[in-house]
């Protein structure tokens, strides 16, 4: 499955593409969903828990209900604000999925992109162990932090004699009290090179921060950024390996869908 959306003949525009793949599980549990509004433009990731398809279930109605709350909002108040107003909606449908047999429940990523007289500007907000990568300056950050115990003791774990070598989720969509995602947001100015990475745990825990650093570095397009990820994920994933998602998003200048392959 591959998602491929760009805005072209602009000054200054954006490509993006995404895929996802089960690996080696039965059922391919993860959604990615990406939309266009007028001059926003909205990427969702979520990794769904539940088995038995159930997962994917609670992944598609995340997305699901994050991309209808794009497409139909109104813009009234921060961007910021109405990210956590879709994610407390997604999370109150996939409650109302859960059964006594059956605990639903999803990791989050989403990002919006908005433009600006002089760029863009995205914001973002998450729920779980699904990342957001961003790359500029020939650097890549992961600007969001693991809801894991594993992050969440990390500095500790040696001091406290803790196993936490399994990434264990603390916070995901589908909790009957609410979540808390966190949120932030960054400019990209005309003319700036820039990219963002969205994946689930099958490819960060696949491939180190290291390599996509390098694969960015070698990208000139999205394209060719998530064909590197795909054939390197798929070829270094073990028995259990699991499902694999990603979307990513470059910033630059294109003419046409030819000059995806020109020197950026």
């Amino acid at each position: 499955m591959t998602y491929q959306v760009f805005n072209l003949n602009a000054d200054f525009g954006w490509c993006s593409d995404s895929y996802s793949d089960k690996g080696s599980r039965p059922e391919n549990e993860d959604s990615c969903q990406v939309a266009v509004r007028d001059d926003m433009l909205c990427l969702v990731l979520a990794d769904g828990v539940g088995g038995n398809g159930n997962g994917r279930l609670a992944a598609d109605t995340v997305t699901d209900t994050i991309l209808e709350h794009f497409r139909y909002c109104t813009f009234n108040k921060p961007t910021s604000n109405i990210i956590l107003e879709a994610i407390e909606e997604a999370n109150k449908n996939v409650v109302a999925l859960q059964t006594e047999d059956c605990h639903l429940q999803a990791t989050c990523v989403t990002l919006w992109i908005e433009k600006t007289a002089d760029g863009y500007k995205a914001v973002w907000a998450h729920v779980g162990d699904s990342r957001l990568y961003f790359y500029k300056n020939k650097i890549l950050i992961s600007v969001t932090k693991d809801h894991s115990l594993k992050e969440l003791w990390k500095d500790k774990a040696d001091i406290l004699d803790l196993d936490i070598s399994k990434n264990v989720i603390w916070q995901a969509i589908g909790e009957n009290n609410g979540v808390k995602p966190d949120i932030g947001e960054a400019f990209i100015k005309k003319d700036e090179k820039a990219e963002f990475f969205i994946c689930s745990d099958g490819i960060w825990e696949n491939i180190s921060p290291k390599r996509l650093n390098f694969y960015m570095k070698l990208s000139k397009t999205p394209y060719s950024f998530i064909a590197r990820v795909k054939d390197y994920v798929a070829s270094n994933k073990k028995a259990s390996g699991d499902n694999n998602t990603g979307i990513a998003l470059f910033f630059g200048r294109f003419k046409n869908e030819y000059s995806f392959d020109e020197e950026r």
